[in-house]
């Protein structure tokens, strides 16, 4: 009867330890979204809470894309693919605003 253990493949990819760079990238933005939600839920300083908005304004799209990605992926993979969903979002908001005017039209 042996001792050694069996070795997973995922430890047979890469070191322990070793986070991808799309697990990496996925752990930043949940971070920022993080600090941007306690800053402005903080009831001290309007600046604080002002930027705290910004930033949770920039992250949740961040968010979105980052965690379409497959946690494995590489550098090119995660950049690329995180900025076709970014494009799309866009897409999808300058659709909604071109549109809203002539759906209004259309009412009563």
């Amino acid at each position: 009867m042996s001792n050694a253990t069996p070795t997973s493949p995922e430890r047979a990819v890469r070191p322990k330890g070793k986070a991808s760079f799309a697990e990496r990238s996925q752990n930043v933005v949940m971070a920022m979204l993080v600090v941007s939600l306690l800053c402005t839920a903080q009831g001290f300083s309007l600046l604080v809470s002002q930027i705290g908005i910004i930033v949770l304004g920039v992250c949740v799209p961040l968010q979105i894309a980052v965690s379409n990605v497959d946690p494995k992926a590489g550098r090119k993979g995660t950049i690329r693919k995180s900025i076709t969903i970014l494009l799309i979002i866009a897409a999808i908001f300058v659709f909604s605003i071109w549109i809203t005017p002539i759906l209004v039209g259309l009412g009563p």
